[in-house]
């Protein structure tokens, strides 16, 4: 009983958890200046001031994309559910 009173609290916090943290936390230092954008995290990307003068691309998650790698590139992350921004990265 003690067992199943537990599982189940760990499965009630869990569902309380967000994924943002961790991406706020990954973007402390990076080599594209991602950490300028942090404050767009679940915003909507048609809001958004664009990154002048550096590559960047917009993408949905899932989406097929190049894999060629640039360090100074932005990669803005468009949920698939709705067009917020969901993650930010370098490349």
């Amino acid at each position: 009983m003690r067992l199943i009173m537990t599982l189940t609290a760990a499965a009630a916090l869990a569902a309380c958890t967000s994924t943002e943290p961790v991406q706020r936390a990954e973007l402390a230092k990076t080599t594209c200046g991602a950490e300028k954008y942090v404050g767009v995290l679940g915003a909507p990307f048609s809001a958004m001031k664009r990154p002048t003068g550096q590559p960047y691309r917009v993408f949905r998650a899932g989406d097929v994309v190049t894999m060629d790698y640039d360090p100074t590139r932005v990669n803005f992350v468009i949920s698939e559910d709705a067009p917020v921004v969901e993650k930010i990265t370098c490349g």
